[in-house]
């Protein structure tokens, strides 16, 4: 009995065997595991416009050592492709868009299946755009003008307000800022050293300065008061509206580098300051009428009259052109030397008037001639003789071209001024043959006036575009002309030019 019990646990267990022998295994185990396909790093990639990246192989095994002997792109417009190796290459995003990039690969360890084509598409999206940095700003209070003055980002500041309000500029260094000034019912005092300083409006009460090295362009009528110790570089005066009233004073040690008068004005000069200043009246200020009560080093290069009040002791008047005439009135307690295009001097004496004129086809050392009551001496005998003249004002313009100027708010504006009609007569009939009629335009220099010409200015759009022009008689004897003015509105948009006189 237990003997056939062994035999069949026996039987049992050798079936059992011979079962688990025949079954399949659950988890096999190979030899050895498929190698991976060589292929590019990345089969997708997103680059920025401008974005550059170094492709590489991929599974590259060291027996078959793949090597990358072309490659290209499907739009070299929008990817592009260099720098190319055996092992790499680079893609730099040329503009949005997208394009496939691909590879030939070969290698020299077989004889067959030696070639592959591997790709990578490329999506090209924007550029991260740079941080916009505010480098001009508009302030209209105080605290704005503060804040603005500590930002170290600006070039540019412009103070505009209409409120009477008066600004107070703190001593400092801004010398990368262009100030400008458009204030008309408000008052600023200045301490700061600036790039420029333009007043386009101020107050008819005073721009202060307080500050040493400023150049400051007064384009408006109104008033600077150079305090005690101050300096200005240069002071530019040239209002865009002719004939404007314009005071500049200036006090104790107070004084001004040089003064330019740049367009017609009604310019008075004060102050306690016993220091001369230079002053240059340019051609384009012809009839301007110049009083002052400081002494004053003035060079002259227009047609201007001159009243030399007490407190302009040791003035001096410099009349550096042919052709005009310097009116002078010398109310100082002192004589007053002139010295005329033609090299020689006269001495205008306390109480006198003289009228410095030489006439432009003069090659001599030419006297002065007499406009009023003159105790002046002069080194010569030449006079001219002074003839009313009539000038008409028959000119016409046009706008033929307009460009634009980038970065700022001008054009270059190209106009043609049409002189065919305008003409001048001498009150006592004089005959007028071979004199001749000029202009004074952008340029700053007069032109002659003959038939049609033109000039290429760079104005905003409304702003005024004026000319000077005047009648030059042939004989010497005879005194040119008084300028006349000539304006128009410039309607940059329409191409159009509207006569304001």
């Amino acid at each position: 009995m237990k003997k056939n019990l062994m035999k069949k646990v026996f039987a049992v267990s050798l079936s059992i065997a011979m079962a688990c022998s025949l079954a399949p295994a659950s988890n096999p185990v190979t030899a050895s595991a498929a190698a991976p396909y060589v292929s590019l790093r990345t089969t997708f990639k997103t680059l920025k416009v401008g974005g550059i990246n170094t492709m590489t192989l991929k599974n590259n095994s060291k027996t078959l050592n793949w090597k990358i002997t072309k490659v290209a792109t499907t739009d070299r417009t929008k990817v592009m492709v260099y720098n190319k190796t055996a092992s790499n290459f680079r893609m730099k995003g040329k503009a949005v868009g997208r394009a496939t990039v691909k590879a030939r690969l070969k290698t020299t360890e077989r004889k067959t299946k030696n070639s592959k084509l591997v790709s990578c598409r490329v999506k090209v999206v924007e550029a991260d755009k740079p941080p916009v940095v505010e480098t001009s700003k508009t302030v209209t209070t105080q605290a704005e003008l503060t804040a603005a003055l500590a930002d170290k980002n600006l070039t540019s500041i412009t103070i505009s307000s209409t409120e009477a309000t008066p600004f107070d500029i703190p001593a400092g260094d801004y010398k990368n800022v262009d100030l400008t000034i458009n204030t008309p019912n408000a008052d600023v005092t200045n301490a700061g050293v600036f790039k420029s300083v333009t007043i386009q409006a101020i107050k008819g009460d005073t721009f202060f300065e307080k500050a040493i090295g400023n150049a400051i362009r007064m384009l408006s009528k109104g008033r600077i008061v150079i305090n005690d110790g101050a300096k200005p570089a240069s002071i530019a005066v040239a209002p865009t509206v002719a004939n404007a009233e314009v005071k500049i004073e200036v006090n104790g040690t107070g004084t001004v580098g040089k003064l330019t008068i740049s367009t017609s004005v009604q310019l008075t000069l004060s102050g306690t300051s016993t220091a001369a200043i230079p002053v240059e009246v340019e051609a384009g200020a012809a009839n301007s009428v110049i009083t002052s009560a400081i002494p004053v080093n003035m060079t002259v290069k227009a047609s201007v009259s001159i009243k030399l009040e007490k407190g302009a002791e040791g003035s001096t008047v410099n009349v550096a052109e042919k052709g005009i005439t310097a009116k002078i009135d010398n109310q100082t307690n002192g004589s007053v030397e002139v010295t005329k295009a033609d090299g020689s001097k006269q001495t205008v004496n306390a109480g006198t008037k003289y009228d410095a004129y030489t006439p432009s086809n003069s090659g001599g050392n030419n006297g002065g001639n007499s406009g009023g009551n003159n105790g002046g001496t002069s080194s010569g005998t030449t006079s001219t003789q002074a003839v009313s003249i009539d000038l008409n004002s028959d000119i016409s313009a046009s706008i033929t071209s307009v460009e634009a100027i980038e970065s700022t708010s001008k054009s270059a504006v190209t106009i043609e001024l049409d002189f065919t009609k305008a003409n001048a007569t001498m009150k006592n009939n004089t005959s007028t043959s071979g004199s001749a009629l000029q202009y004074l335009g952008a340029s700053g220099t007069w032109k002659s006036a003959e038939g049609k010409v033109t000039e290429t200015v760079n104005i905003s759009d409304k702003a005024t575009y004026s000319i000077r022009y005047r009648f030059v008689p042939s004989d010497s004897k005879l005194e040119v002309s008084s300028s006349r003015t000539k304006s128009w509105t410039v309607d940059i948009k329409n191409k159009k030019l509207t006569a304001t006189n």
